[in-house]
């Protein structure tokens, strides 16, 4: 199993903080946090490996499930799959995309604006799928490909029931860094768990 990239963190004069995230090859990118909570971050994401579960076949094969639905979307630029499960028995699926009956154009696609106002997440759609199946998500397991859920998808699945959540051990995206920290910390505060496999499926 592969660890995260280490982070490193400094304050500067105007209260931000600067984050620097290494990788395998020595190179860093850098980039500034407006409302970080630096400690709970390094704290939250670089875990040490010590503390990181075995994961069964079940794991694997939940996230590799997610990871094929994620080409089902159309977005141009970034596919995200998800997959709830309980007792081994999956309960809903989704993917990014525009709501049932909204046209998914080539050129609304294209349009990053426009794409945006329109695009359910993944994550979204399993709540909306099983909510008009009459699923209930209490107590299951979510697995995510490629991301962590961003902040406003993690307040659903809490509020869903959601108790456990699998993504692939990846780099955060520099431009999500700020959600997804947002969304370690809420899942650490309301007790669901959070774990990472290794990316290579």
């Amino acid at each position: 199993m592969t660890s995260h990239p280490p982070l490193e963190v400094k304050t500067l004069d105007d209260g931000c903080f600067f984050v620097q995230i290494g990788d395998k090859t020595g190179v860093v990118s850098s980039f500034h946090l407006i409302k970080p909570k630096a400690n709970q971050l390094i704290a939250a994401w670089n875990r040490d490996s010590s503390r990181k579960p075995v994961f069964c076949n079940w794991d694997l094969r939940f996230l590799s499930l997610a990871k094929h639905i994620s080409d089902w979307s159309k977005d141009p630029s970034t596919k995200v799959g998800a997959v709830a499960v309980r007792n081994q028995r999956i309960l809903a699926t989704g993917y990014n995309g525009f709501p049932r009956g909204v046209a998914d154009s080539a050129e609304r696609l294209h349009d990053r604006q426009e794409k945006l106002l329109r695009t359910v997440h993944a994550e979204a759609n399993i709540v909306a799928q099983a909510s008009l199946h009459g699923v209930s998500l209490n107590d299951s397991t979510v697995y995510i490909w490629p991301f962590l859920p961003c902040s406003s998808c993690c307040t659903l699945l809490i509020q869903a029931g959601v108790s456990r959540i699998v993504v692939p051990d990846i780099e955060i995206p520099e431009r999500w860094v700020v959600s997804f920290t947002t969304s370690v910390e809420m899942l650490d505060e309301a007790g669901l768990k959070l774990e990472r496999i290794a990316s290579e499926l």
